[in-house]
């Protein structure tokens, strides 16, 4: 698995975000991974801090990288209603950065 962010471009196209991704999967494949998942920063960590609950909790990812700031909020946690790592989820992530202002439901 690897963390893609919410924008992988600061075009703010599709076309654009893709050619990003691709190039992303690209990398990851030269170094001889046969299988390559993409997974949305803010899921990512929100997966990592996840295995440590014992109740659910509705948390705020930041996510702050160089020219983007992503912000997501997540139900985390062991009971039903959560479990980002054990099937769908609904979550909405801001993303902010100078190029592109914009709000994605994951």
């Amino acid at each position: 698995m690897v963390e893609r962010p919410v924008n992988s471009s600061v075009e703010p196209t599709e076309a654009a975000n893709e050619f990003a991704l691709a190039r992303l999967r690209q990398s990851v494949q030269k170094c001889r991974f046969e299988q390559v998942l993409l997974e949305y920063e803010p899921v990512a960590a929100a997966q990592s801090y996840e295995q440590q609950l014992r109740r659910d909790e509705l948390i705020l990812v930041g996510d702050f990288s160089g020219g983007t700031s992503d912000f997501s909020i997540l139900l985390v946690g062991s009971g039903p209603a959560a479990g980002l790592a054990r099937g769908p989820f609904s979550a909405i992530a801001v993303s902010l950065s100078q190029a592109t202002r914009s709000i994605v439901r994951l």
